[in-house]
Parts: structure tokens; sequence; C-alpha cells
């Protein structure tokens, strides 16, 4: 577990350090700068089952699977720091605490029923790998419904700023 860990690691060194080569201030293409980490962290989880779920190795799970939380990682900094300078630059200042304390609240609230309803999961099944496939699944078909949605949306906040 250590060695995935490493691996998210630095990835999320790795993200930091692009988006500090290549900053993300330029909104043009923000639909897409959000969408492909989104996609990537959907794909990476599944690609994080069919390992735990196909492998036999301890070498295997130490060297593929520390890839794959990198990716991970790098794909997750990317869009928390991508979303976090597209508030800074839209949400007027006088708001800005207030909007940035309400999604972390959101947040932080969320986590504790991700946390017991994937325990039970895991606690009432013997094929892990196949959660996160199936979690994989389903995320990438939500991200996919939303695509549409969130373009419009993108779209008429940047016409509207303008």
């Amino acid at each position: 577990m250590g060695v995935l860990e490493t691996g998210s690691a630095i990835g999320m060194l790795l993200g930091s350090l692009m988006l500090s080569i290549f900053p993300t201030g330029n909104q043009k293409r923000l639909f897409w700068k959000l969408m492909m980490p989104v996609l990537i962290i959907d794909i990476q989880i599944g690609l994080l089952g069919l390992l735990f779920s196909t492998s036999q190795s301890a070498v295997n799970y130490a060297i593929i699977g520390s890839l794959i939380m990198g990716i991970l990682a790098l794909a997750l900094v990317i869009l928390n720091i991508t979303f976090q300078v597209y508030l800074q630059q839209t949400v007027p200042t006088q708001l800005l605490g207030r909007v940035v304390a309400t999604m972390t609240t959101v947040n932080s609230s969320i986590m504790p029923i991700g946390t017991l309803l994937f325990t039970i999961i895991f606690q009432n099944t013997h094929h892990g790998g196949l959660v996160l496939i199936v979690n994989s699944l389903l995320l990438i078909g939500y991200t996919l419904l939303l695509l549409k949605p969130l373009h419009q949306a993108i779209r008429t906040d940047q016409s509207s700023s303008i």
C-alpha cells in the first residue's frame, strides 16, 4: 500500500510542477482542461480495479499500481488547481470566501458517506477489483451524461464574462 501511495505522491508533485511551468490562467479551453482530468481519473479507477482483479504478483501491484496511482493523482491535481483558478477568476472577491467555504463543507460532508458506503460494499464482496471496475464504469457514464450540460454552462459563463 505504501508503494501505491508513493506513486500517488509523485503524481501530485509532477502535476503541481507541470502547472507551475504551464500555468492555467488562460481559460480559453476550460471545458477540456476540466473534463480530460475527470475522464482520466474515471479510467484510472477502472484500471486499478482491473489490476487488482487479474494480477497475482506483488511486483505487478507495486509497479503497475504505482503508475496508475501516479497518473490518477496527476490528473486530480490538474483538475483541482484548474478549478480553483477558475473560481478565483470568476467569483467576485467579496463572495469568494463564502463560495470556497461552502464547497469545502459539502466536499467534507460527503466523504464520510462515501467511506461508510464503500466500507459496507467492500466488506460484503470478495471481489474488490470488480467494485472499482463497476465504479469506474458508473463514473464514465455519469461524466459522459454531464458533458453537454457542462459544456453549455461553461460557454454561457464565458460569453457573459466577455
